[in-house]
């Protein structure tokens, strides 16, 4: 490696990569070992589900094609004061559309006009909870396990 004025590492210009510096902490990483992922615990939710026979898994897919997961009991509110560390808890608000077939389903902190249910993901929607795509959420729908199931 090149080191330059300031003590950094970086390939050496005229191969491929040249002039990028490498990463701190690379020395002795295998490529194929991915890091531990720090997701919480589902047991956790016990803070919050009495019922985790009844809390069922739930998936969104937002217009921009990411996908949003957590545990729901539809026609619930979950209550926001004990929500576990990396846990979050958002509501979905659902409106009739001009369609007769079609409802509109929206993501949202809390809403108390239109509630459907709360659910409780371990993604953090905060930064944008007032983005487009949580709006008129189209593809979403409960699986067939429980948070009982991913408890066992």
């Amino acid at each position: 490696m090149v080191m330059d004025r300031n003590n950094r590492s970086h390939r050496p210009k005229g191969t491929p990569d040249g002039g990028r510096y490498e990463p701190k902490n690379a020395a002795g990483v295998s490529g194929d070992v991915a890091a531990p992922r720090n997701t919480p615990d589902p047991h956790d939710l016990a803070a919050i589900f009495d019922r985790p026979d009844l809390a069922r898994q739930i998936d969104f897919t937002l217009a921009d094609g990411s996908h949003v997961n957590g545990y729901a009991m539809d026609c619930e509110r979950l209550p926001r004061e004990h929500v576990p560390a990396g846990w979050h808890v958002y509501a979905i608000m659902e409106s009739e559309s001009d369609d007769d077939d079609l409802d509109i389903m929206t993501i949202r902190e809390n809403t108390w006009v239109n509630h459907r249910m709360d659910f409780a993901t371990d993604r953090d929607l905060t930064g944008v909870i007032d983005d487009p795509s949580l709006e008129n959420v189209a593809d979403w729908g409960f699986t067939d396990r429980t948070l009982a199931d991913d408890l066992a």
